[in-house]
């Protein structure tokens, strides 16, 4: 009889499992270089507040004007 090789599945398993969007990878990475990802928000919001200040248009600003008039004529 010819012996059987054991097959190592969870070996297997990781090879052959292939996920598009590992969540569990990004969290790691994201703990381990925590200090770049507050840099990069920083840098982020700084830019946004800079551009909002200095260069976006205000479009939603409005000047109003109300004129009320009475035409009665008294005689």
């Amino acid at each position: 009889m010819i012996p059987v090789k054991e097959k190592n599945t969870s070996n297997q398993d990781k090879m052959s499992s292939f996920a598009i969007f590992d969540i569990e990878y990004y969290i790691r990475r994201i703990i381990k270089y925590w200090y770049l990802f507050v840099i990069m928000a920083a840098l982020g919001y700084g830019i946004s507040w800079f551009y909002s200040k200095y260069y976006a248009q205000r479009i939603y600003a409005s000047n109003l004007s109300l004129s009320i008039s009475n035409n009665l004529l008294c005689i």
